[in-house]
């Protein structure tokens, strides 16, 4: 009974400490918030549109950081410039909490779902996140639940760092069982 009261405990703790994400997006994406009020809330208010959310430097030195209730989101948005990935900038970024960013959606592929429960990296149209924008440009969106872990400029890397997770994991419990 005492174990069950001390693990009970434990959980509340640590339901009660929300996820710490960062939020900002990319200066492009101003005129995006001018037309929707769903986006503007995504990044809240005052909106951080800047440069330094295309930097992980700069992200982890002055970026603001907000508390969340799901899983940390980088929308990761292509630049192609005369059809070739631009080598200097090729993304523009989203970055927030999964509950923000994808509360304007009216039809919520699957994929939403894994993306608020457990780092993973998916493909989606950019109109499916924000219904209002006309382009249906394709976005890798990853999701990760440490904090501030939506800091990386690369889809990859964030793949890359959740296969690690999960490998350790795995070898941990085959490991203690």
């Amino acid at each position: 009974m005492l174990l069950w009261h001390l693990l009970s405990i434990s959980f509340y703790e640590i339901a009660a400490e929300a996820l710490r994400c960062y939020s900002c997006a990319s200066a492009e994406y101003r005129m995006l918030l001018d037309r929707s009020s769903s986006f503007g809330r995504t990044v809240r208010n005052p909106p951080h549109f800047d440069r330094f959310c295309d930097s992980e430097e700069s992200i982890k030195a002055i970026a603001p950081m907000e508390p969340c209730m799901s899983t940390c989101i980088t929308v990761y948005e292509p630049q192609f410039f005369g059809g070739l990935q631009s080598v200097n900038r090729p993304f523009l970024f989203i970055r927030g909490c999964a509950d923000r960013i994808f509360e304007s959606m009216t039809i919520r592929p699957r994929e939403i779902d894994f993306l608020h429960q457990a780092p993973i990296c998916v493909s989606l149209h950019m109109s499916d996140i924000y219904p209002h924008v006309q382009a249906n440009e394709v976005v890798k969106v990853c999701s990760c639940t440490d904090n501030g872990c939506n800091y990386r400029t690369s889809a990859v890397n964030t793949a890359l760092h959740t296969t690690m997770h999960i490998f350790i994991l795995i070898l941990l419990f085959i490991y203690l069982y």
